[in-house]
């Protein structure tokens, strides 16, 4: 329960440099990459180093690590 910013940083933070009147989608993360790896399967989504995924790559891992959760009963 440590508060790590004062309140007017905090009201910097959340009022004034997040204020971009941008519009975003009402889906979930997962729902727009599973769009993009219908769209697009073989765009390069991540890079971590020298590693690369498409998306996809990411949503095939993404589904079964989904699987292998529920399996375990998460």
């Amino acid at each position: 329960h440590l508060e790590l910013l004062s309140g007017e940083e905090r009201r910097q933070q959340l009022e004034l440099w997040n204020d971009n009147g941008a519009a975003f989608p009402a889906q979930t993360l997962h729902g727009l990459l599973e769009v993009q790896a219908q769209a697009r399967p073989d765009a390069v989504a991540l890079v971590c180093q020298d590693q690369q995924l498409t998306y996809g790559e990411l949503d095939r891992r993404a589904n079964g690590l989904a699987q292998h959760l529920i399996a375990a009963g998460v």
